[in-house]
C-alpha cells in the first residue's frame, strides 16, 4: 500500500513537462485526489447533552474546470471516525459524507495585480450519521442540509525558488438551506417511520426550508498549491467547517477542522 502512495505522488513529476513556448488551453480540466485528518466536535442534543469530540480520516476527490474568466469546481468528501466525551468516556461513531458544486467568475485584481479575487456561488450538501455505541435506545441520530450560498475567493499566485505556487482563501456562508432532522431514535426521518410516503416525496415531506435564523454555517478553507508546466502538481488544504441549528427539537451545534493533501492530474 505505502508503494502505491508513493507512486501516486511522484506520478506528477513523471509525466513529461510542456515546454515553455507551448500555448495554454483556453478551458483546463483537471482531477484531485486526497486524504487527510480532521477533528470534529458535536453536541448533538437528540442523542446527548454531552460534547463529544474526536479524531478522523478524510477523502476527498475534485473535479475542477478553470476558464479564462470562470472556475466551476466538483467536491466529494467523506469523513470517519470516533468521537468521545470527556466527561464519562462514551463514545460515538460518526460518518460525515458530502459534496459541493461551487461557480466562481473571476473579478477585480489588487496590489499590483498581484491578489486576485473571485466570487459566485455554492451548492453545498453534507451528511451526517452518529452512532452512539453505548445506547440501546436512541443510539443512532440522522441529518441532512443541502444549501444555497454566495461564495468569495481571493488568491495569491507567486514564485519561490523559480517554481510556481497559489496561496489562496475561500468561503461560503448559506443563506438558504433545506434541513431534514429525524424527530425521534433511528435512522428514518419523520416521513418514513410509519410508511406513510415512500421514495423522494419522503424525503421532501421530512425537511424544511430554514433561513440564517434557525440554521448557521462558516465555512472557509486556506489552500497551497503547487503547479508544474504540465498543469499537475499538489495542493495541501485547510479546512474550518462550523454550523448549528437551532431547531425546536434535537438542536445540533458541530464543527470540522482539518487538512487535506492532493494531487493533481491535468486531463
Amino acid at each position: 500500500m505505502r508503494y502505491l502512495l508513493v507512486c501516486l505522488c511522484l506520478l506528477p513529476f513523471l509525466v513529461k513537462a510542456q515546454e515553455d513556448t507551448t500555448v495554454r488551453k483556453k478551458s483546463q480540466w483537471s482531477l484531485l485526489v486526497g486524504t487527510g485528518a480532521s477533528y470534529q466536535f458535536a453536541r448533538d442534543r437528540g442523542m446527548s447533552s454531552l460534547r463529544y469530540k474526536g479524531v478522523q480520516t478524510a477523502s476527498q476527490a475534485e473535479l475542477l474546470w478553470i476558464r479564462p474568466k470562470s472556475e466551476h469546481r466538483l467536491v466529494g468528501r467523506f469523513d470517519y471516525g470516533t468521537l468521545e466525551s470527556e466527561r464519562n468516556g462514551a463514545e460515538v461513531t460518526a460518518y460525515r459524507g458530502g459534496g459541493y458544486y461551487r461557480f466562481l467568475h473571476k473579478g477585480p485584481s489588487f496590489w499590483k495585480n498581484r491578489l486576485h479575487l473571485s466570487y459566485g456561488g455554492t451548492l453545498d450538501g453534507f451528511w451526517n450519521l452518529r452512532y452512539h455505541t453505548g445506547y440501546s435506545n436512541n443510539a443512532y441520530n440522522n441529518e441532512f442540509y443541502l444549501s444555497l450560498a454566495p461564495a468569495a475567493q481571493i488568491a495569491f499566485p507567486f514564485r519561490l525558488f523559480k517554481q510556481q505556487f497559489t496561496l489562496s482563501y475561500t468561503a461560503h456562508l448559506p443563506l438558504a438551506t433545506y434541513v431534514v432532522r429525524q424527530g425521534f431514535s433511528g435512522t428514518y426521518f419523520d416521513a418514513f417511520i410509519n410508511e406513510e410516503v415512500d421514495g423522494v416525496k419522503g424525503a421532501l415531506q421530512s425537511g424544511y426550508m430554514s433561513g440564517w435564523g434557525t440554521f448557521r454555517r462558516y465555512y472557509s478553507e486556506f489552500g497551497l498549491e503547487y503547479t508544474l508546466k504540465n498543469g499537475n502538481g499538489m495542493r495541501v488544504v485547510y479546512t474550518w467547517d462550523y454550523y448549528r441549528l437551532n431547531s425546536r427539537y434535537n438542536p445540533v451545534e458541530a464543527g470540522l477542522k482539518g487538512g487535506l493533501f492532493s494531487i493533481i492530474y491535468q486531463f
